[in-house]
């Protein structure tokens, strides 16, 4: 994910500076918004391990925790990127393949639709 993360900068950077627009404040804002992506996947982590913790103590009463927000933010947050980066291709003159962008956009449907199986409002 942070190599992901880090190819999509290098990437958005390259495409600024091609382009002429390159922004120091554009910048700033992009590592800000990276930023906060780490602070959403350490929480998605924590929630995972507060729950499987809590579950433990809770198995007789049928409650299960698999651990399942951590791996879905961390597979979204890549795929997003991994997207953004064929974006950044596609600025600086890369042809990108269409099945290459229909593979990424299936693949975070997958991942929306997993973490939907955990919907609460869903089953009710």
């Amino acid at each position: 994910w942070v190599c992901a993360m880090t190819l999509d900068y290098i990437s958005g950077t390259m495409a600024a500076c091609k382009a002429g627009e390159w922004s120091s404040g554009i910048a700033r804002t992009g590592i800000y918004h990276k930023g906060s992506m780490l602070l959403v996947v350490m929480a998605s982590g924590m929630l995972d391990m507060v729950m499987a913790l809590g579950c433990n103590y809770f198995k007789s009463y049928g409650i299960y925790w698999p651990g399942i927000v951590l791996p879905l933010a961390v597979s979204w947050y890549v795929l997003t990127e991994l997207g953004s980066v064929l974006e950044n291709a596609v600025k600086m003159g890369a042809p990108v393949p269409a099945w290459l962008i229909k593979i990424l956009k299936t693949s975070i449907l997958a991942v929306d639709k997993a973490a939907d199986k955990f919907d609460p409002e869903k089953e009710s």
